[in-house]
């Protein structure tokens, strides 16, 4: 296995564990509350049904983190298959995201939102298509820049929300 092979496989472990993270357990450390929402468990199935509004204004933040969270998934997914069944990738998207609603669903640990699955399988395809486009630029070294980049991303994000833990 190349070594360019081996840092893809410990940033995407490495993406994958921060997803989990960041998606189920809300970024909590140590053990959270199953029953955030008593015994029922918030769930809409109407895309875009929610309201959009916060303090008066239109408010996208959560559905843009929903597709910036998930870009990095088609990219990692297109570095370690084949680019051109890119589907395939947008599936494995669709269906990880309708298993973290699940989750969430079944226990009560946020709420299931039909949106969050269409932004974070749009994320997913955004990525797919990243990785084409950057593999027209950079041809046989898109995997190992990709793969340095995002584990850089990554780090900073896990010592930056460190730091944050740290000083409050």
């Amino acid at each position: 296995m190349k070594k360019g092979r081996i840092v893809t496989i410990i940033a995407f472990a490495i993406y994958l564990l921060l997803l989990v993270w960041v998606v189920i357990f809300k970024t909590q450390i140590g053990l959270i509350s199953f029953s955030i929402h008593g015994w029922r468990a918030p769930i809409n199935l109407i895309p875009f049904g929610q309201p959009l509004m916060s303090n008066g204004r239109i408010d996208l933040s959560d559905m843009i983190y929903n597709v910036i969270a998930f870009i990095p998934l088609g990219l990692f997914i297109s570095m370690l298959r084949s680019p051109k069944k890119g589907w395939i990738a947008v599936l494995i998207g669709f269906l990880l995201s309708v298993l973290f609603e699940t989750v969430q669903y079944v226990f009560r640990i946020g709420s299931a939102d039909i949106t969050d699955v269409i932004m974070n399988t749009a994320g997913t395809a955004i990525g797919v298509l990243l990785f084409m486009l950057l593999r027209r630029l950079l041809k046989d070294r898109t995997e190992k820049v990709l793969s340095i980049v995002i584990l850089t991303l990554e780090l900073i994000f896990i010592f930056g929300y460190g730091a944050i833990l740290v000083m409050n």
